[in-house]
Parts: structure tokens; sequence; C-alpha cells
């Protein structure tokens, strides 16, 4: 019997199985289940980009079939100003006060530093081109205030910024999300890359994994890594939403 095979059942010899292989064909076989469903979007009501650009937003698409946009999908937004626009409910967004370019020629929006590279090239005049997209930019975020409000199960997704600690960032933004919308069943499934921080832990409602660059510098990211990631996390069901505390009474009448 050669190296690298086996002897199966009815004494013939077959290959070794390879792991990797046999973890990305069941990906491949849940990923083609989700797709078959009405939804979707596994056991979730919305799946959403978060950022940081326009990768998780490409990949939700090329995955899931997703073609619904939200408002972070393709803009580029740091750590701290992705949670100051959720925390604020997006009051401001895109208002053309809050808009300017940068020394690169980038639109950018004062207080968040998000970039709005797709809107803007570096010719336009900003005014004539905001008010084209602004009926957009507001429906994408009445779109994002609902489902805030609603008690739908949501899975975020994030990739990791630039710079500070992603386990940091990463609690800050599940809190963020939390309090801006308290009656959702949320997860927040958040991607770093493998240089910047060792495994960290998960918690019920936050899953931590690594996504790497693209060896060749592609922007849309590794679409296999992407699918693993994407498989597992649907396989999940919401976390259960936390029933709120009640205070209890304490009676005025002294002890017998």
């Amino acid at each position: 019997m050669l190296a690298g095979q086996v002897k199966t059942g009815h004494g013939k010899t077959g290959q070794q199985p390879d792991p990797l292989s046999a973890r990305r064909s069941v990906a491949s076989r849940l990923l083609a289940y989700l797709r078959q469903k009405a939804t979707r979007h596994g056991p979730y009501h919305e799946v959403v980009s978060l950022g940081r650009a326009c990768q998780p937003a490409h990949q939700l698409r090329r995955v899931l079939g997703i073609s619904r946009a939200h408002v972070f999908d393709w803009i580029v937004t740091t750590d701290t100003g992705v949670r100051s626009l959720i925390a604020d409910d997006l009051q401001g967004h895109f208002a053309l006060d809050r808009l300017f370019r940068d020394d690169r020629g980038f639109v950018k929006e004062r207080l968040t530093d998000t970039v709005f590279q797709h809107e803007f090239t570096q010719d336009d005049d900003i005014a004539a081109v905001h008010a084209i997209t602004a009926p957009r930019v507001t429906a994408m975020v009445e779109r994002w205030r609902r489902m805030m409000a609603s008690n739908a199960s949501v899975l975020f997704i994030r990739q990791h910024a630039w710079s500070g600690s992603p386990a940091d960032s990463a609690d800050a933004l599940l809190s963020t999300l939390h309090a801006a919308g308290p009656r959702l069943r949320l997860r927040l499934l958040y991607l770093t890359e493998p240089h910047m921080t060792p495994v960290l832990p998960d918690k019920d409602d936050l899953l931590h994994r690594a996504m790497p660059l693209h060896p060749e510098g592609d922007w849309r990211g590794v679409s296999q890594i992407w699918e693993e990631r994407l498989s597992e996390a649907l396989s999940l069901d919401p976390p259960a939403k936390q029933a709120k505390r009640v205070p209890r009474c304490i009676s005025a009448e002294p002890s017998p």
C-alpha cells in the first residue's frame, strides 16, 4: 500500500483524507444550504457589515447573495469613528457642513474621519455631488435606525482598523451596539489581522477570528477564509436576549 493511502472497508485502498480539504468541504456544503434558504442569513434576520472598508460588504454579497446596502458598506471608518456614529444614531452623518477634502484629495467627514471614497472623485464639487448622493445616504440611515429599533436578530461584522487594541475595540463596539439596539439579539464577528493580536477568547455575543490580508494585496480579501468565517458564524444561533434584572423591593416594615 502506498504512502498516504488507507484501506477502505471493502479491502480497497484510497487516499488519506486531507483535514483542510474536509473542513473546506463542510464549509462549502453549509454555504450551499444557506443559499437555498429563503433569507440566506441562516438563523439571523440581518447580516450587516460595519466596515472598516468595503471588503466585508463585498464578501457578504459574494457569499450570501446579500444585495441590500447598509450605511457602513462602502465607506472607510476608524474604530472610534464607527462607534461614534452608532452611538449618535448617525445624527449629522454625511451632512454637507461636515464634509471636507483632505491633503490627499479624499472627501472626509469631520469629527469621525470617515472617508467617502466611492461617492467623490478628486475633481468633484463636494456640494454638487452631495446634492445627488444625500437622498440615498438618508435612505440607508433610516434603514439602519429601523433595524436598531427592532427586535431582530443581527450578525454584525467588523474588520479591526489599523491601530489600537483589537480586544478593547471589539468590547467597546459591542457595548455601543447593545446600547444603540437594546432590543436586538445580536452577535459581533470581529476580524483582526493575525499579526496584530494573539487568539482572543470568544463571548456569547462576540466572536474573535483572524482575517489575514490577501497575499497579493487584493482589496476583496481571501475568499476561502471569508467563506469559512461566515459559515461558522451562521451555524450558531443568535444569543438569547438577556432578561432585564428587576430590583428587589425592600420592605419598609421592621423585621420581627
